[in-house]
């Protein structure tokens, strides 16, 4: 049997503002709250399940801005901060292509959080995926580049070398096989090349490249 309850929650939140002295500001609104519980008395006598909690969280993961949301842990964000660090140290070496080069994924990580609306908490995932954005852009110009723009191929070499330093490691094609016929071994069997590629792909984003995914598939179909 199925009730339905509504329930009205009071948040409330202070920030702190440092602005030469320390000023306090209140703020507080009320959320009405339908939540739905079932008692299974059949299945589980004398049992009431209740989803209050999973409630509760849901609506603040949805109503309080990223700020005052529980940050991510310091390892979740330690990549981006060692980023900064390390374009400080190039900018005090005075070594501009490689500042240049840290500092693009530093600001492209920066813009993919501000769009995702969670600026105060760029984590390792961000910045991977940014970082392998860059990656196969430079890549892409590196390959285009005439051979007599030898200036510009040093260049974006070294923009690339440096990224690469910074890129999650790929798996190779040995590993995504034994990923594939291990995770997927019934999709694998019916040897169709557009149903594996949909059906790995998520799972293997940001941990392989795709033109390398794409030659394991091939092979399995062979």
């Amino acid at each position: 049997m199925t009730y339905f309850g509504c329930t009205s929650l009071g948040l409330c939140a202070i920030i702190k503002v440092n602005s030469g002295k320390e000023t306090k500001s209140k703020f507080c609104f009320r959320v009405c709250v339908c939540v739905a519980f079932t008692n299974s008395y059949d299945a589980q006598p004398h049992t009431e399940k209740r989803c209050w909690y999973g409630v509760v969280r849901e609506v603040g993961k949805r109503i309080l801005p990223a700020r005052l949301q529980k940050p991510h842990r310091k390892e979740e964000i330690m990549k981006f901060e060692q980023l900064q660090k390390d374009m400080m140290t190039a900018m005090k070496a005075r070594d501009k292509v490689r500042k240049d080069a840290i500092s693009a994924l530093v600001s492209a990580a920066k813009k993919v959080a501000i769009d995702e609306g969670c600026r105060d908490n760029i984590t390792e995932e961000i910045v991977d995926r940014v970082i392998l954005k860059e990656v196969k852009s430079v890549k892409e110009q590196l390959d285009a580049c005439p051979d007599s723009r030898e200036d510009l191929k040093q260049e974006y070499q070294a923009r690339y070398d440096i990224f690469q330093e910074y890129a999650p490691k790929m798996m190779s094609a040995e590993e995504i096989e034994a990923f594939i016929t291990e995770k997927f071994a019934d999709v694998a069997a019916q040897k169709n090349k557009g149903l594996i590629m949909k059906t790995v792909m998520p799972e293997l984003k940001g941990k392989a490249d795709g033109s390398v995914i794409n030659q394991v598939v091939a092979k399995l179909c062979q």
